[in-house]
């Protein structure tokens, strides 16, 4: 090293005079002397060398070798963030967002410092700025600005940023929508192992999003997610090897995927697996498992779920028969809009079963189920107001609730359609449109439909 005792430090450089400040701290050419280390970094400091004034910045801070002084640490950043260093310019943001070391907080002058770090390139910068931005803390939210450091920072490799700009552009937050982008930006997060990128561009080669369909990238991306505990990509392993679709059918794999998925407390999953124990398909049947994976699911909301446990309820098939707990958990569902638990609460109320007898409510839940294409409201609504049953008859309504059942193909809307075109109930008797009806549903093989066909068509031919 440079010889102190022979040299004007007046006249050394100050990258000499930070080199000598090194030996002396780190003590390997020569006897450790942290107080000499400290006036040399001084010395390259006065004469603007950069990282010695990181070194007393910290020093300062620290107060470990030399009395602490807060505001000398403060301005030897400073000092150092005003000459374009963009480290130092982050932990400058960083104590103005957060209040430490230094004590002040300041939100504008954090998001300042940050910028300047993050369009120097400081990756870690521009990651906190798009955070700050996307999320709107300690900022005015702008998914605009987060697109743009969120990209930058996707364009140096970091893969979480390539996962957030696929989905800003595949959404078209803060960016315009653009397919062909989020697809190459989920694409190269994916291939670094990010796991939601590796479900989403499983899901995309799935169904061919923005790609051609390839069933075998389906699965090989779904694969990956799913070895890094991603429920959904589980979740679609399962109905994959349920299906028979991507993969062969293998209904062992499926109940092993739909497994890995429940313990990560996915709610279809819990959903699949009770209804497996249910129905003795994959494992052996047993009510009672049934209920305990649909309680899983329903208590995370899952309408389907919360209609299975109110029929167990209903039918007393894994728990004690409790039609209060079957009314509860209906109303659950059909809060969600589930047309069958609407149905159910309608029977519920019509009938009084487990509930006060209230024909108006039991009307209003089959209309809601019936607006959703369920069958069996449909037909409940038509028959009630075809046949005036504890509600003032209407065929004008019997008419149109038939009519919608009929567009589903059931036989015994059909049936009723052909009754009232014979008698000319409600509209102009019209024997040519009941035959039509009445052949609709005696194809079907709807026996009634069959006899009166007969008879119809003997009466008309005489």
């Amino acid at each position: 090293m440079t010889d102190l005792f022979s040299m004007d430090l007046n006249l050394a450089s100050p990258e000499e005079l930070f080199e000598m400040g090194e030996d002396f701290y780190l003590g390997e050419k020569v006897q450790r002397d942290i107080k000499k280390a400290l006036e040399l970094w001084q010395l390259a400091a006065d004469k603007g060398h950069i990282l010695s004034k990181i070194r007393l910045s910290k020093a300062y801070l620290d107060g470990e070798f030399i009395s602490q002084n807060i505001l000398l640490s403060f301005n030897f950043l400073l000092d150092v963030a005003r000459a374009n260093q963009p480290e130092a310019q982050f932990f400058l943001a960083e104590t103005y967002r957060t209040g430490k070391p230094y004590g002040e907080k300041n939100a504008a002058l954090a998001i300042e410092w940050y910028t300047k770090a993050a369009d120097q390139g400081l990756v870690i910068a521009q990651l906190n700025l798009a955070s700050l931005y996307s999320s709107g803390d300690e900022v005015e939210k702008n998914l605009a600005q987060a697109a743009k450091y969120w990209r930058l920072a996707a364009d140096q490799g970091v893969s979480q940023a390539q996962f957030n700009v696929g989905i800003a552009y595949y959404t078209g937050q803060g960016v315009d929508n653009d397919l062909v982008q989020a697809i190459k930006y989920l694409l190269l997060a994916a291939e670094s192992g990010h796991p939601y990128a590796q479900f989403k561009m499983g899901s995309a080669y799935f169904i061919g999003e923005g790609v051609e369909i390839d069933l075998e990238k389906a699965v090989r991306f779904w694969r990956l997610a799913a070895d890094q505990n991603i429920a959904q990509a589980q979740l679609c392993l399962a109905l994959a090897y349920f299906n028979g679709d991507a993969l062969e059918k293998d209904l062992n794999q499926a109940g092993k995927y739909w497994f890995m998925a429940a313990e990560q407390g996915h709610p279809l999953a819990q959903l699949a697996i009770g209804k497996a124990y249910y129905e003795g398909e994959i494992f052996d049947q047993s009510f009672t498992k049934a209920v305990e994976y649909w309680r899983l699911a329903a208590d995370q909301g899952n309408s389907e779920a919360q209609l299975s446990l109110g029929v167990a309820y209903l039918k007393g098939q894994g728990v004690k028969p409790d039609m209060d707990q079957a009314i509860k958990y209906w109303r659950l569902s059909a809060q969600q809009g589930h047309p069958e638990a609407q149905f159910n609460l309608g029977l519920s109320y019509f009938n009084g079963h487990g509930l006060d007898k209230d024909i108006d409510q039991a009307i209003d839940y089959w209309k809601l189920a019936s607006d959703q294409g369920h069958v069996g409201a449909q037909m409940n609504l038509g028959l009630v107001y075809h046949k005036g049953i504890e509600i003032e008859k209407d065929l004008a309504q019997a008419i149109k609730y038939f009519l919608m059942a009929d567009e589903s193909n059931v036989p015994e809307a059909r049936f009723s359609l052909g009754w009232i075109y014979e008698n000319g109930e409600g509209v102009e008797k019209d024997l040519i449109k009941a035959l039509h009806y009445y052949q609709l549903s005696a194809d079907q093989g709807f026996a009634p439909a069959k006899e009166k066909l007969l008879t119809l068509k003997a009466k008309i031919t005489h």
